[in-house]
């Protein structure tokens, strides 16, 4: 029965999380900067299959919908974003500017950039990272373990310093 719930709360939800995600993953593609030579080859050792069209866009605060009953939703499955130092939406990845040097941070979305390729795309990705994270939580979310064990196997370098 939760896991009926869960996939019904996706699906009324993702036209509009849909319609925001593509536009900030636009905002973030037209004014990030692009990987690095040593990025784009984390990228690629991450899952992306397009890491050239990736791009990076620093930010004091990472976005989140403005829709007041989707903050709600979101508060209720213990989400709020408040802690979040990076987020990708495919193509587009925001990073939040005190959280720049984290090792493995931009692995980390280099890997959701990766699932979402492999989804078919934002929406599809979308759809099943958000069930996800509301059936299992958000840090036993197979999406975020994938993206903890990759994140560390390639987003340091030999002496486990953070690539940037």
């Amino acid at each position: 029965m939760r896991w009926i719930l869960i996939q019904a709360a996706v699906l009324a939800s993702l036209p509009w999380v849909g319609v925001w995600a593509w536009r900030m993953e636009r905002r973030a593609v037209r004014g990030g900067r692009p990987l690095s030579p040593a990025e784009l080859a984390m990228a690629r050792g991450c899952g992306v299959g397009c890491p050239e069209r990736v791009r990076v866009l620093v930010v004091d605060e990472i976005p989140f919908p403005g829709f007041r009953w989707m903050q709600r939703l979101a508060a209720r499955w213990n989400f709020d974003g408040s802690q979040t130092i990076g987020m990708a939406l495919r193509y587009g990845i925001y990073v939040r500017g005190d959280a720049c040097g984290e090792p493995g941070l931009l692995a980390h979305e280099c890997v959701h950039t990766g699932q979402a390729e492999r989804c078919g795309g934002l929406t599809g990705f979308l759809r099943r990272y958000l069930a996800d994270c509301l059936l299992s939580g958000y840090s036993a979310s197979s999406f975020e373990e994938e993206a903890r064990r990759l994140a560390w196997r390639h987003g340091m370098d030999g002496d486990g310093a953070a690539l940037s």
